[in-house]
């Protein structure tokens, strides 16, 4: 009985002084397992903004490639326009050569070149009265160049347009332009038609279509025969016009129609 209730003593008192530690390792455990709960509320936080971050950064990357991919869709369709556009003006080119034997290219003097009453080649006047060039027609072989010797500094200064020794040569070469383009095309052609050669598809290509069209008393689109003398004549005036930014060119009718027969046109009655 002794040696049992010993035993008994003995467990109770190691029970008694073992309980604290019993306790603080209880403690401990509670209070790692709330730091590693909060290590891990931390990182998952962490991850979560890593996260945010990144998709940020993902969208940005895929609004910037999107952007580059639409930039680069828009380069080829510049470069493509411009090799189209090339490709027309080098049409238009052909167009107003003046090289090639047709039924209006007739080589042929009016009676009298008319004199005119004012002078060109003046540097501050409008670039088609100063080249005697009224439509402004290329620069080419055509007839009636004035010499390089026999120009004005302002008139040798030109490097887009022809210059002409007359304005009788600049309207027959305006008017072959426009008699050339209709032989050649097979039909008849519209005012718009005939002004792509000096404008292209422009807003001032319709801005003068509008204005010659008017004159004329038919629409922009309305097939036209530019054979008829008195419909090539309000066509070139007006595009002189236009050309020149005046109403008054100063021409006598005399200078248009010699120009125009020159170009071909039967004499008028």
């Amino acid at each position: 009985i002794k040696a049992v209730t010993g035993g008994v003593a003995i467990a109770f008192t190691y029970a008694f002084l073992l309980q604290p530690v019993i306790e603080k390792e209880s403690k401990l455990a509670a209070l790692d397992s709330e730091i590693q709960e909060r290590v891990n509320r931390i990182l998952e936080q962490i991850n979560m903004e890593e996260k945010e971050k990144n998709d940020k950064l993902s969208a940005e990357l895929d609004d910037t490639n999107g952007r580059l991919v639409s930039l680069n869709e828009r380069l080829k369709l510049v470069a493509q326009s411009t090799a189209d556009r090339k490709e027309l003006t080098d049409i238009g080119t052909n167009l107003v050569k003046d090289v090639r034997p047709s039924t209006f290219e007739i080589e042929r003097q009016p009676p009298e070149i008319p004199e005119l009453d004012f002078e060109t080649g003046l540097p501050g006047q409008p670039r088609g009265i100063r080249n005697n060039n009224p439509v402004l027609v290329a620069r080419d072989n055509w007839v009636g160049l004035m010499r390089e010797s026999d120009m004005t500094p302002a008139q040798r200064s030109e490097t887009k347009f022809a210059v002409f020794s007359h304005p009788v040569y600049g309207f027959r070469a305006g008017a072959h332009v426009v008699l050339r383009q209709q032989s050649e095309s097979g039909t008849l052609l519209s005012v718009l038609d005939q002004l792509y050669i000096w404008f292209g598809d422009s807003e001032a290509q319709k801005v003068a279509a509008a204005k010659i069209s008017e004159k004329l008393g038919v629409t922009e689109n309305t097939p036209v025969d530019f054979e008829v003398r008195h419909r090539l004549t309000v066509f070139l005036t007006e595009l002189a016009k236009y050309h020149n930014g005046v109403e008054d060119l100063r021409y006598t009718d005399v200078t248009i129609q010699d120009g125009l027969t020159l170009a071909g046109l039967p004499e008028p009655n």
